[in-house]
């Protein structure tokens, strides 16, 4: 039983950072690695990331751990353990000599305060009607004060089946464009810095309704705004959608718009299709709406070696 959950756990940390590099994260040495805290102790680590976040002057640093876990083993007292014990390694390893030694480029990226849980359940089927009470039992976590230490909180975020569909759905979009496509990230986005293009996907957008990229369709010139949202499909969402791409001069006469929504079945808005388009052509702007693949179990780019 142990050496099943081992294998599991293995195999969901190959397939979490096939995720990551998809996006331009940077993997820091190799996965399962044993480092040495400022402690004294071996802490286990599934994988170590630097990703450049436009709003800040150097990469960042974090701790990735990756789970597959069935619903019905799941429990409020697992997640918070996992929690406490990533709140150890982070705090241990930051001020850890060893780790720099190891691994010199955290001489010149930030310091390590961020963790990132995946968690895969890969009882699918159970798993739509559990995500509730999964959302319940996160918002029921306490982080142990012990996360501040030195001027310096940590943050230890967690990664659900539904924002990793959402992430697969994502990429099967983003892959078609290939080089000619860049995030795009507002200056309001990034405290009021210069407008940045990056194919690096940020750590804030990861849980974002809605991610800003620009295409270059044809030619050298960036030409077509695109809008992947994964907010509530009626009427007045888009219309705080647009007020809000508005701000961000987002909705450019010189630019085609194009918004591409996480797929459901829904009626309801090919009802209202007619009216979102006419209320965004009326800006006098080329503007068409697509369907993102809904990725509900994880596509073959995911689990393929």
């Amino acid at each position: 039983m142990a050496e099943d959950s081992q294998y599991k756990g293995e195999l969901w940390n190959k397939r979490a950072i096939k995720l990551l590099n998809l996006f331009s994260w940077d993997m820091i040495g190799d996965s399962g690695m044993d480092l040495e805290g400022s402690d004294g102790e071996k802490y286990g680590i599934d994988s170590l990331y630097s990703f450049k976040d436009p709003a800040k002057d150097i990469p960042e640093s974090l701790i990735l751990e990756a789970k597959s876990y069935k619903t019905t083993s799941f429990s409020k007292s697992k997640l918070q353990e996992w929690i406490d014990r990533l709140n150890i390694k982070i705090l241990e390893l930051r001020n850890s000599e060893y780790l720099i030694e190891r691994f010199p480029i955290f001489k010149d990226i930030s310091t390590l305060k961020i963790g990132l849980i995946f968690i895969w359940f890969d009882d699918i089927e159970n798993y739509k009607e559990y995500r509730q009470k999964f959302l319940e039992i996160l918002s029921e976590i306490k982080v142990s004060s012990r996360t501040f230490r030195n001027g310096v909180y940590n943050k230890i975020y967690v990664i659900d089946n539904d924002l990793i569909s959402k992430l697969c759905s994502l990429y099967t979009v983003v892959r078609e464009f290939n080089e000619n496509f860049k995030f795009y990230y507002p200056s309001a986005f990034i405290h009021e810095r210069a407008v940045q293009r990056s194919a690096v996907l940020s750590l804030d957008y990861f849980f974002s309704k809605f991610i800003l990229g620009q295409l270059k369709s044809s030619g050298k010139r960036y030409d077509t705004n695109i809008v992947f949202y994964w907010g509530e499909l009626d009427v007045r969402s888009f219309e705080m959608l647009k007020s809000i791409l508005k701000s961000y001069s987002f909705v450019d006469q010189e630019f085609k718009l194009v918004i591409y929504k996480y797929k459901r079945d829904d009626d309801e808005f090919r009802k209202i299709l007619p009216q979102i388009k006419k209320s965004y052509e009326n800006e006098n702007i080329e503007f068409d709406i697509k369907d993102m693949n809904s990725c509900t179990e994880l596509p073959t780019f995911i689990i393929n070696d």
